[in-house]
């Protein structure tokens, strides 16, 4: 599960290699790359939701496919007329 989720940043050979460069420190790199690790792991763990269908109304439909309409409608109007020459 882990590694299909960080199939990105773990290496052919299964290494999952993290650096940190933000301190002058060599303690504080260490422990940013320990957050680093922490948070990384705490993503890949996750969970994420289900996503919950709900059904459309039928106000809803008809109001949408209402709208639609009209705006077709509006956009018809907008054509210049043809002439036919006879």
């Amino acid at each position: 599960m882990i590694f299909s989720k960080l199939n990105n940043i773990i290496s052919k050979k299964g290494i999952l290699q993290i650096s940190s460069q933000k301190y002058k420190s060599q303690i504080k790199n260490k422990t940013d790359a320990e957050t680093k690790f922490i948070e990384i792991m705490e993503k890949a763990l996750k969970i994420p939701k289900k996503r919950k269908k709900i059904k459309i109304s039928k106000e809803a439909k008809l109001k949408r496919l209402n709208d639609k309409k009209l705006h077709s409608d509006k956009k018809k109007s907008r054509i210049k007329p043809e002439i036919k020459y006879e």
